[in-house]
């Protein structure tokens, strides 16, 4: 038996210029509604706001002496393994 995420619910403050675009793009039919509009652009922006914290690791980690004597340790450690199909890897 599978239980069903119980939906959270927020109340956000639009200004009155965006919500009247919002309501028209509904009521024409151009986005399927204004709750699914709003649920898929704030995962959307998660998504971007994540991806921007992992970049900025990386870039971290690019200037991270530790991180990059670590992967040179690595590189050497296969550097030595012969691969079966002559120059390609796999």
């Amino acid at each position: 038996m599978s239980v069903a995420a119980v939906k959270k619910t927020i109340n956000i403050e639009l200004t009155p210029a965006l919500y009247d675009k919002l309501k028209k793009m509904a009521d024409e039919r151009n986005i399927g509604s204004m709750r699914s509009f709003c649920t898929e652009a704030i995962s959307e922006k998660i998504v971007a706001v994540e991806k921007l914290r992992k970049q900025k690791l990386m870039e971290q980690a690019a200037h991270d002496p530790a991180f990059l004597e670590r992967c040179n340790e690595v590189q050497k450690d296969f550097a030595a393994v012969d691969y079966p199909g002559g120059d390609e890897e796999w």
